[in-house]
């Protein structure tokens, strides 16, 4: 339980980093540019969080190893980032997340009934089908109020 409330957490700073990152690329006249500063942060952290958990750099050679599928989750997070910026000031907070989050749910259930990328396979069945169309009706539903 402790993780799902770690992850619904940190899934609060969602928000948060679509609204920071839309004024940083206000102010900076720029998208590109903001979703750049964003990412410079992230690496900033993501170095801090190697030195305090005590790992290095991953070597070259283990790098040129890896399937190249695998290395392009940074590209989907700059995906994220540059979409949150053009978005979030069009159609708010709520609606951003709830489609963010729609989006994640119906490819995760993708994900889960194939088994793709090491994931258990768990069929997709009429309970999480009706789960999803629920949550596309709230997108619906918040997007129109």
């Amino acid at each position: 339980m402790i993780w799902i409330i770690i992850t619904v957490l940190v899934g609060m700073v969602l928000p948060m980093q679509a609204g920071i990152n839309a004024s940083l690329a206000k102010h900076l006249g720029s998208t590109p540019q903001a979703a750049l500063v964003s990412f410079a942060g992230g690496l900033l952290m993501m170095m801090v969080f190697c030195m305090v958990s005590r790992d290095n750099l991953p070597p070259v050679k283990n790098l040129a190893a890896v399937p190249p599928v695998l290395l392009i989750g940074g590209f989907l997070g700059g995906l994220l980032v540059i979409t949150s910026i053009i978005v979030a000031p069009r159609i708010g907070a709520v609606a951003l997340v709830a489609a963010l989050v729609s989006g994640q749910l119906i490819f995760s259930a993708v994900l889960d009934h194939y088994g793709w990328l090491g994931y258990a396979m768990r069929p997709i069945n009429a309970w999480r089908l009706l789960g999803i169309v629920f949550l596309l009706i709230g997108v619906w539903i918040v997007q129109r109020c």
